[in-house]
């Protein structure tokens, strides 16, 4: 088991996994904001888990959703090109 974050009080817990099976992760989530994630023989998904405390505008169904790679739910990125524009990209892409 690994914790992340620190959440002493949520309005939401979204699973994803089969808890039944002994593999799953539970986010707690405080007003929409991923506060902290629990993972049960998940560490395949922690350093992307992490990644994603602290991010809001994330939709329960796609957290749960064990289907969606948890890499395409890391927030939307602005960046700066050098003549002052912005582009938008997922991390991870170029």
């Amino acid at each position: 088991m690994q914790y992340y974050g620190s959440s002493a009080a949520w309005d939401e817990v979204v699973l994803r996994g089969q808890p039944a099976q002994g593999s799953f992760i539970s986010f707690y989530l405080r007003e929409g904001r991923v506060e902290a994630a629990c993972l049960v023989n998940r560490s395949r998904d922690a350093s992307v888990v992490k990644r994603l405390l602290g991010q809001t505008a994330l939709s329960s169904s796609e957290l749960a959703a064990d289907e969606v790679p948890l890499k395409t739910l890391l927030r939307t990125e602005v960046t700066r090109r050098s003549n002052g524009g912005a582009r938008s990209h997922r991390e991870g892409e170029k």
